[in-house]
C-alpha cells in the first residue's frame, strides 16, 4: 500500500535521485495534472511522467522519426510481403523484455518509431535511487537494441526522441478481473 507521502515531495525526491545517478535533470513542467521531468542519459533523453493524482511513474524513453521518407521507407520494410513479417519479428523481439513495455509509434498510418515504458512507484516506502536507476538502465538497454535495429533495416537515418504518450490521469486498474 502506497505511503501518504506528499507529491510535492516525491518530485522534489525524483530529482535529487536523478542528480544521485550523476545524471542532469534538463526540463521540469506541469500542465493538466501531469507532472513531467526530462533528463539527460548520455546521449538520451528519458522523461518521468506522473499524473498528480496516481501513485504511478512513467519512465518513457521515446525514439521518433520526424521524416516523412523515412517513415514510409520503413513502413515498405513493415509491410513488404517477403521481408515485414521477419522485420516485425525482429522489431518486437529487440523491443520486447519481461520488466517493460513497449510501443510502436504511428503518425498519418505510417510506422513513426517507438517508445519503451516503464512503471515506477515512488510513493511506496521502499522507493530508491537504485530503484530509479535500475529502470533507467533497463529502458536505456532496451531502447538501444530497438535503435540498432532501425539502424540495420533502415540504413543511415535520423531519429528524434518526443514523448508522444499522454499520460493516463488515473492509475492502471486490476490487471485481472
Amino acid at each position: 500500500m502506497p505511503s501518504k507521502k506528499d507529491v510535492h515531495e516525491v518530485h522534489e525526491s525524483i530529482k535529487k535521485m536523478v542528480v544521485a545517478t550523476e545524471r542532469e535533470n534538463l526540463k521540469e513542467w506541469e500542465a493538466d495534472g501531469i507532472w513531467r521531468l526530462q533528463i539527460k542519459h548520455g546521449l538520451f533523453n528519458i522523461f518521468l511522467v506522473h499524473s498528480v493524482n496516481g501513485s504511478v511513474m512513467r519512465l518513457i524513453f521515446p525514439i521518433t522519426i520526424d521524416d516523412e521518407k523515412t517513415s514510409k521507407k520503413f513502413d515498405e520494410i513493415f509491410n513488404n510481403s517477403k521481408t515485414g513479417v521477419k522485420a516485425t519479428y525482429l522489431l518486437r523481439s529487440s523491443l520486447n523484455n519481461p520488466h517493460c513495455a513497449y510501443e510502436i509509434l504511428k503518425r498519418d498510418n505510417l510506422f513513426n518509431g517507438f517508445q519503451i515504458l516503464m512503471n515506477l512507484f515512488p510513493f511506496e516506502k521502499d522507493f530508491s535511487v537504485r530503484i530509479l536507476d535500475a529502470g533507467i538502465q533497463m529502458i536505456i538497454g532496451v531502447g538501444i537494441s530497438g535503435i540498432d535495429l532501425l539502424k540495420t533495416l533502415g540504413g543511415n537515418i535520423e531519429l528524434q526522441q518526443k514523448a508522444t504518450t499522454d499520460f493516463p490521469k488515473t492509475d492502471p486498474g486490476p490487471m485481472y478481473g
